[in-house]
């Protein structure tokens, strides 16, 4: 009889561990979390955003007041997917601050839907916490990250993996069509999310021929999920290829994917490295995505899953296909052969799917210490990627400041006070300047199609990028903006390295001609078109040095005044944007409320 009753306090303990541990997940972490989440995302609509973003955007204003065309009207290397993303957002949303703000919160709280899709089967903890862990993650990177196009690629990236794990009772055949659809318009925006598809292919054919099926029978599966997969992913691509003849783009997205074995050639701090030092540099990058905090916390979450008990076969299947998602996704920075950190950012949320796990229910038996060990530890490494006295409410400050130093607010305001109805403007900015960002700000209509002005200054002894150089000059005398902005004086040239130059004296000639310089600012300069009036010379301030003056015509480079397209087009219409900044022209702005 005592051991009955030691048997039934056992079982007791047991179960009262298990539903305190609920508790303490429940009560002590989610709940708050998301209510800090809440808190934090409502916040956000105050920040702002820089870099990357503004350039997408503008594109997309451009396709949506002008009727621009990717590739033909401006000169970018992305693909349709990244255009008609930014181009619904900021019409469903709007094209300012708040609008883009608005925007990323609605992706976010999409992106966790999706992940509570995929991870549902394994427990709804797991699921929440993942969502959780993933947008408190992007969110402490700032700025720079807001609305990335792999974050709005999340989105399909997402669906694909949860139709392919979330819908037990369609057919894997059908799951494997739909996950196609989904992964082939993520392929869209960046061709290597494709890798995803063939490990969502496997985890299917398991799933059809379950258990210690035959080999041939495994096989025949995988080939009927790849022809299902393949046709889902063909609509999406099929899609793309009808906007391209529709349009009659053929020939300029061939002649703008042909800059992109150049641009391939330049690394993450804008350097040219020779061929024998590229294939170092490749190992380098694919293995420091393994020093990233953030690839522990996902192992963490992996080998706690699969020690987990309570799994059952089925659900083991699902974290093998995450670990596929895994891999997948952290090869896709390596095939672009560039490794800047927000090109990491969908391996990020796969390892957030694994984080997760450590949280998912186990059996009323298991010890106390193996359920809590691989959570404690993956919360003290969120801990400190997350950084919460520098970057969270209520001593959260990072997304108050105001995007890179204030020059857009600045130029933005000259803009919006000297613009007349027809006028154009021209950035010179390698695209992390703020000009770009300032001509959206002011909607200020671009005068060339070529958006960054670091093309000219790398491959520099090369046909193609010799004859970007004529293109960009004739379309320049062609146009004649009245203003051009040149921001990032203090990092000349753009790139260094082999094949790369200083200087393009056939564009400065050609300003110095035409051009004088009547404001400068810490780290950039307007020049306004001669004969026309605005005001004096702001004063120069400490980095601001002129162009190098000549009076003669740009050398080696024929320019003629013949009427192109861009001047053919009706004049913009005018719209002052929706601010008013508050600094003065030398100094920081002020954050907008």
């Amino acid at each position: 009889m005592s051991g009955e009753d030691s048997s039934t306090e056992r079982v007791l303990n047991a179960r009262l561990q298990y539903w305190l541990g609920v508790f303490v997940v429940y009560a002590l972490l989610l709940l708050p979390s998301t209510w800090l989440l809440i808190d934090l995302l409502r916040d956000t609509l105050t920040w702002r955003y820089e870099r990357d973003t503004p350039l997408m955007v503008y594109m997309a204003w451009l396709m949506d007041t002008y009727g621009y065309l990717p590739w033909r009207d401006f000169f970018d290397m992305n693909l349709l997917g990244s255009y008609l993303s930014y181009l619904w957002i900021g019409r469903l949303f709007g094209w300012d601050d708040l609008g883009i703000r608005t925007a990323e919160i609605a992706v976010l709280v999409a992106i966790m839907a999706i992940t509570v899709g995929i991870l549902w089967r394994l427990g709804l903890r797991a699921a929440w916490a993942a969502a959780l862990l993933f947008v408190f993650l992007h969110l402490s990177y700032g700025l720079v990250w807001t609305l990335q196009r792999e974050l709005i690629a999340l989105i399909p990236i997402g669906l694909g993996i949860a139709c392919a794990s979330g819908l037990p009772r369609l057919h894997p055949q059908w799951r494997a069509w739909l996950s196609g659809l989904c992964i082939g318009a993520a392929a869209t925006i960046k061709p290597q999310f494709a890798f995803v598809l063939p490990f969502i292919c496997i985890y299917l054919a398991v799933e059809l021929v379950p258990g210690q099926g035959r080999f041939g029978e495994k096989l025949r599966g995988t080939v009927s999920m790849a022809v299902m997969a393949g046709m889902g992913m063909a609509l999406p691509l099929l899609g793309f290829l009808g906007y391209l003849l529709y349009n009659g783009l053929v020939e300029d997205f061939l002649h703008t994917a042909g800059y992109l074995k150049y641009y391939g050639q330049i690394t993450a701090n804008r350097s040219v490295l020779p061929p024998e030092m590229r294939l170092t540099y490749m190992i380098n990058g694919i293995l420091g995505a393994l020093q990233y905090e953030w690839t522990l916390i996902g192992l963490v979450g992996l080998m706690a899953a699969f020690a987990n008990p309570r799994f059952d076969d089925a659900q083991r299947r699902i974290i093998m296909l995450l670990a596929g998602v895994i891999v997948a996704l952290a090869a896709v920075p390596a095939v672009s052969g560039n490794f800047w950190r927000y090109h990491y950012l969908p391996m990020e949320y796969a390892m957030s799917l694994a984080a997760g796990l450590v949280f998912a229910p186990y059996t009323y038996s298991t010890d106390m210490v193996r359920r809590l060990l691989p959570a404690l530890l993956v919360l003290l490494m969120c801990f400190q990627q997350f950084q919460p006295y520098n970057h969270f409410r209520p001593l959260y400050k990072h997304g108050k400041e105001v995007p890179m130093e204030g020059r857009p607010d600045q130029v933005a305001e000259f803009l919006q006070e000297h613009l007349q109805p027809g006028d154009l403007v021209q950035p010179l900015d390698w695209g992390g300047g703020g000009m770009v960002h300032a001509m959206l700000y002011a909607h200020a209509r671009i005068a060339t199609k070529y958006i960054y002005y670091f093309h000219f200054f790398h491959a520099v002894d090369t046909d193609y990028i010799q004859n970007l150089k004529i293109d960009f000059l004739q379309e320049l005398d062609a146009s004649k903006p009245r203003f051009l902005l040149r921001g990032m004086l203090d990092v000349p040239g753009f790139v260094r390295g082999r094949g790369t130059a200083n200087r393009f004296p056939e564009a400065e000639a050609y300003i110095a001609a035409n051009y004088r310089a009547v404001y400068r600012g810490r780290r950039h300069i307007i020049y306004e078109r001669l004969g026309e009036a605005t005001q004096e010379p702001t004063p120069a301030a400490a980095w601001g040095a002129a162009l190098p003056k000549s009076s003669s015509a740009p050398p080696n480079v024929t320019v003629t005044p013949e009427q192109t397209d861009e001047t053919a087009r009706p004049a913009p219409k005018y719209k002052r944007f929706p601010f008013k900044p508050l600094a003065p022209a030398d100094g920081p702005s002020p954050p907008r409320p």
